[in-house]
């Protein structure tokens, strides 16, 4: 601001001619420049011109993106400080305007404890394992609690364990549907590998079987031997009335169904038992069958 008060005496001499001489008094300050005392520029305004013995200093607006925030003769602005700045973690709270630079703040959970002007907020301790004694603030980290926090403990323990339970549901799932589909192959193509290697297997003697009908019985059991008898194509209502007709004796229910087994299978009927059981996985049976036939033969 320039406030002019003229006065009517005395003279100066400006290219020899007389001027009146004018006494400024400055709102904002003064600087001397070629030996004229000139006024400073206002807040917000920059230096365009010097004054003279003829005329005042000029001054002007200071552009956007630029401040001066004190009274001043510099030819030029200052620029705005950013708070965009990478990995800062800043963000803008007061704008830039020409008579005041833009004021930053942290963003939200970080913080910054330098007591000047920040130029890097840090990322607030969540205190993920213990839990939070005193939130974080704008100027101070998180401060946590020094035991574990139960409830915390409990929010981490337990999604970790249904995790690890799922994981293990599902290789146990994986690895059972592989044995089933294994068992299948076997049932498919006559048995494992090993099934089907006759260097493992032994001969099987072909022998009558109805005399052996108890002793194998009682080898076989009830669930085998339903399970033998469906294979072979027996109808269940077939095998539904055997079971009937002996509701309270496995034993006699085996020794029946296996009796029309054996009918319906004929001559080799002790060979295909032993394979059968062979095929379906159920080895030690067979040999146990297998050793019932040899003892014929030993006879």
């Amino acid at each position: 601001t320039l406030l002019t008060t003229r006065y009517a005496s005395p003279f100066s001499s400006v290219h020899g001619k007389r001027v009146w001489r004018k006494l400024e008094v400055c709102a904002d300050g003064s600087y001397v420049h070629e030996r004229n005392t000139c006024c400073k520029c206002a807040v917000g305004q920059r230096l365009k011109q010097h004054c003279n013995a003829t005329h005042p200093v000029t001054c002007e607006l200071c552009e956007y993106g630029t401040f001066n925030s004190i009274p001043n003769n510099l030819d030029h602005c200052l620029p705005c400080t950013s708070c965009n700045q990478p990995n800062a973690n800043l963000e803008e709270e007061d704008a830039c305007t020409p008579g005041r630079d833009a004021k930053c703040r942290c963003k939200k959970d970080h913080y910054c404890s330098e007591t000047h002007e920040c130029k890097i907020c840090q990322p607030c301790d969540t205190c993920d394992s213990v839990g939070i004694k005193v939130p974080c603030t704008s100027i101070s980290d998180t401060i946590c609690n020094t035991e574990p926090n139960p409830g915390v403990i409990a929010a981490i323990v337990v999604p970790l364990l249904l995790v690890i339970l799922g994981i293990l549901a599902f290789f146990g799932y994986k690895y059972l549907k592989g044995k089933k589909m294994q068992q299948e192959l076997a049932n498919c193509t006559g048995g494992t590998s090993d099934e089907r290697n006759p260097i493992r297997d032994e001969p099987i003697p072909m022998v009558k079987v109805q005399p052996l009908i108890l002793d194998i019985a009682e080898t076989l059991g009830w669930r085998d031997m339903k399970d033998l008898a469906i294979r072979s194509g027996i109808p269940d209502t077939r095998i539904d009335a055997v079971r009937l007709n002996h509701p309270n004796d496995t034993e006699e229910a085996c020794q029946s169904l296996l009796r029309i087994w054996v009918e319906k299978t004929g001559r080799n009927a002790s060979v295909e038992l032993v394979q059968s059981l062979r095929r379906s996985g159920k080895r030690d049976k067979a040999e146990k069958i297998l050793e019932i036939l040899r003892k014929t033969l030993d006879a």
